[in-house]
């Protein structure tokens, strides 16, 4: 079953022989490499598990109830220097920020500025306004004044 017969099996499957094996050459790297992720993670859940199994077997094997205790306060005393570090630093934030609002809302050296700048603008936006709306009035004004119809009329 030489060239052609092959050739012709080949060609009835739709694929070339190097896809083929091409092919398989990928889904068996990609199955290799599943098996390798797969005992990758078992392997670190099991040094996890026995991490924490030591952990939990050494540190209570012979404790006196003192020291028990003891631990306990230590533990909430250092929670305590904790919750004041926080409250302190929390305190000092909303200081801050208050700070930064009143400086934002005209507290600062260029609201002033900004202030006279604003008034400026709306001054000279009224005044375009203001002559728009005479310019726009008189040319109304010319327009509908009967007495003005008649002297054009008899200038011409």
């Amino acid at each position: 079953m030489g060239g052609p017969a092959m050739a012709l099996r080949w060609a009835a499957r739709g694929r070339a022989p190097e896809q083929w094996a091409a092919e398989r050459r990928r889904e068996l790297e990609a199955r290799s490499r599943q098996q390798w992720e797969l005992a990758s993670r078992s392997f670190a859940r099991a040094a996890i598990c026995c991490a924490r199994q030591a952990r939990w077997s050494a540190r209570r094997v012979c404790r006196s109830p003192a020291t028990v205790r003891r631990e306990a306060e230590e533990a909430a005393a250092r929670l305590e220097q904790r919750r004041a570090r926080l409250r302190r630093l929390l305190g000092e934030e909303r200081e801050a920020l208050a700070a930064e609002l009143r400086e934002r809302r005209g507290g600062g050296p260029g609201a002033a500025g900004m202030r006279q700048r604003c008034e400026e603008l709306r001054a000279s936006r009224e005044e375009r306004r203001r002559t728009v709306a005479e310019q726009l009035l008189y040319e109304h004004w010319k327009k509908n004044n009967a007495e003005l119809r008649e002297v054009t009329l008899l200038s011409f």
